[in-house]
């Protein structure tokens, strides 16, 4: 389990390296601001389990033949800092990036964080793709 601040952001038991079906992971709010995205893998999760649940073959195939991992919300602690934000001043804080502690005090509260989408092994630290500049949008950390 990957927690920050006390809250569980990641399942990593040993399932997630079995071979027996092919595994789809299903993923929202990578950036914190991007609230709408949480809905997309809840909504496709809903669709499959519908299809389930009226017998159509389509669905029934695809519950069968893949495993399944979804993570509505990648960025828990960014949303989670969005969310005391808007409660506690009504508007919502335009933060894109996690809240890794090593960055936070280097830039401004929506600034802070490094960009999660600039981790992947595809690409990294490429140039025009991602910033080596802390308070940057597209931030790429360490």
């Amino acid at each position: 389990m990957i927690v920050l601040d006390g809250r569980e952001a990641l399942d990593t038991n040993d399932t997630w390296n079995s071979e027996e079906k092919p595994a789809i992971m299903l993923t929202g709010a990578h950036h914190s601001r991007e609230l709408v995205s949480i809905q997309m893998p809840l909504f496709s999760v809903l669709r499959l389990l519908h299809g389930v649940l009226h017998k159509k073959q389509r669905y029934l195939n695809l519950v069968m033949q893949n495993r399944y991992y979804i993570v509505p919300i990648v960025n828990v602690d960014g949303v989670a800092l969005i969310t005391d934000h808007w409660n506690q001043n009504n508007e919502i804080l335009m933060k894109r990036k996690n809240m890794n502690p090593n960055y936070l005090s280097m830039c401004d509260k929506a600034n802070g964080g490094v960009d999660l989408n600039r981790n992947y092994g595809k690409y990294w630290g490429k140039p025009g793709g991602s910033s080596t500049h802390p308070c940057d949008e597209s931030f790429e950390g360490d």
